[in-house]
């Protein structure tokens, strides 16, 4: 059976709503964790601002933001009937002083198509790639500045969409910051029963089975975090471990998502930190 969105009618397959937005265009149905997480990514990418803009254009490098799963670009908070903007136009609405190009990549058709038009009017900044980020990473690479300051949202829906092989084409650019949605929630309601499904999907997501020494029970979810930031470190260069990652909790205050942040500069890691001790999901350290 269809999922309803109370104020946006049944929900389809690609999880937007069947009520369109007031533009005319589809909205994604999404749950009240959505503004936190937003308002997180849109305050470090204002607190960067002045850091990024050294590389925008007359100067040389350049400064890409990445999101490998845009969806249509506006969302429809279910709970609540607000229809806000998705990470795309948020960093589109700072890309005159941030950002020289903005790279979104979507899997579903309508949800491309609507991305398109919601963001024409940054037509030379922007580009919209239709497809599977797994399968489409190499020509959206080929769309970032190689020696830019760039930073790439990872906001799957669900873990198997998760692929450490993806993360690593965006890893292996000199400067390249990383905000990774973590579905800690998933992993902890279903690990213990689908233990032969997910035990493939982790280490695909992790890029190595050394998940299996340390998740014992689905409960031990969060200590997933730390090998990943190890993966990234020993293999990327990218900072210790320990940098702090924000949990989005859902309505029962339970922890859905975990925002992995990974920088290669220490100045990210502190940026990162101011942003998420205040509000959101930045209470008091996980790690």
């Amino acid at each position: 059976m269809p999922k309803r969105c109370r104020f946006g009618g049944l929900t389809k397959p690609n999880g937007n709503c069947t009520e369109l937005d007031e533009d005319g265009l589809p909205v994604q149905c999404v749950g009240a964790w959505t503004p936190e997480k937003h308002d997180i990514l849109q305050r470090y990418i204002a607190a960067t601002r002045a850091v990024r803009a050294k590389f925008l254009p007359p100067e040389p490098g350049g400064a890409a933001f990445i999101d490998l799963f845009a969806g249509p670009g506006r969302a429809r908070v279910r709970q609540t009937r607000e229809v806000v903007d998705g990470s795309p136009l948020i960093a589109l609405r700072h890309a005159e002083q941030a950002f020289s190009r903005v790279v979104l990549c979507e899997a579903d058709g309508e949800s491309a198509a609507a991305l398109r038009r919601r963001t024409a009017k940054w037509a030379g900044r922007v580009v919209v790639e239709l497809g599977d980020c797994n399968e489409a990473i190499d020509k959206l690479t080929s769309r970032i500045p190689p020696s830019g300051l760039n930073l790439a949202l990872i906001d799957p829906f669900s873990l198997q969409a998760l692929h450490f092989a993806t993360v690593a084409k965006l890893a292996a650019f000199q400067r390249m910051d990383l905000i990774i949605f973590f579905p800690v929630w998933q992993i902890r309601r279903f690990l213990d029963v689908h233990r032969k499904m997910y035990g493939p999907w982790l280490t695909r997501a992790l890029g190595t089975d050394e998940w299996e020494k340390v998740l014992r029970r689905s409960s031990d979810a969060p200590q997933l975090i730390p090998l990943f930031h190890r993966q990234l470190q020993t293999r990327f260069g990218y900072t210790a471990e320990n940098t702090y990652s924000a949990p989005i909790r859902g309505d029962n205050r339970t922890a859905l998502y975990h925002l992995v942040f990974a920088s290669k500069h220490a100045r990210g890691d502190r940026i990162w930190e101011s942003v998420t001790r205040r509000g959101g999901g930045g209470q008091g350290r996980l790690f």
